[in-house]
């Protein structure tokens, strides 16, 4: 169960000088309050927020990180998977707190579809070897060899951004404050939250990310078919509305 938190802390942010561990939690560590709200370590981007604004991930995962090969054959309960990068290199601890999941070995299908958390790895250069470390926690299940192909994936709240309308990834939350460029915060993803309005939301009626206005929700659209479909992603509903370019008070049901 995550632990209750005390309303002041939802408001302070931390600076990278010692990253999460100056707040006293990893990516993604729930905050939760009696009332229904949630929120999660989060590290912004290079932008600053303002309070009410609807973030996103940094970006969908990126392509030469997806689909790559295990260089070396790892045993169950092993910490340490190799894998061969593609044609980008990475930043020395960018994937910790996100995921590596198997998305293919060829003709061994029951190696397929796990997912282990990623604790750190070291920076290294495009088409390299990287050596990623998981949790303690999070072992290897099933070996893996050299035909085992891999996908790493960020935190999605990792150097979170202002969604940009439409959103381009998964939708992380609203902050709750002001938040400084690569700053740490806590994200909100469940409960009431006061957020950016576009155009005219309705009482008690679904909203989705706005895909004209970046970090603000509009009212939910469907496209006409059998049966109707999202557009976008549902961010929650409407509970009190306010007027276009203010703030208004939405139920988020981000998880």
């Amino acid at each position: 169960m995550a632990p209750v938190g005390y309303s002041a802390e939802i408001y302070k942010t931390y600076g990278t000088s010692s990253g999460v561990g100056n707040a006293g939690a990893k990516l993604g560590t729930p905050l939760d309050f009696p009332d229904g709200r949630r929120f999660r370590m989060a590290l912004n981007g290079a932008v600053a927020l303002t309070a009410g604004m609807l973030v996103q991930a940094a970006a969908p995962p990126v392509t030469n990180h997806t689909n790559i090969a295990v260089q070396a054959a790892a045993d169950v309960g092993t910490f340490v998977v190799s894998v061969t990068l593609g044609a980008t290199a990475v930043i020395a601890n960018e994937y910790t707190d996100g995921y590596l999941y198997v998305n293919d070995a060829g003709a061994d299908t029951t190696t397929e579809g796990y997912l282990y958390r990623i604790k750190s790895h070291p920076a290294a250069a495009a088409s390299a070897t990287l050596a990623v470390t998981l949790y303690e926690d999070s072992p290897l299940h099933i070996a893996l060899t050299t035909n085992s192909e891999v996908t790493l994936y960020h935190s999605n709240f990792y150097k979170t951004i202002v969604h940009p309308s439409p959103p381009t990834a998964a939708l992380a939350g609203v902050a709750p404050t002001a938040v400084a460029a690569n700053t740490y915060y806590w994200c909100q993803t469940r409960g009431p939250a006061a957020v950016i309005t576009e155009g005219t939301l309705v009482q008690a009626r679904s909203c989705q990310a706005s895909s004209t206005t970046d970090g603000a929700v509009t009212p939910m659209t469907l496209t006409e078919g059998t049966p109707n479909t999202e557009i976008a992603a549902v961010v929650g509903r409407v509970l009190a509305v306010n007027a276009t370019t203010e703030k208004s008070l939405i139920q988020l049901t981000l998880e």
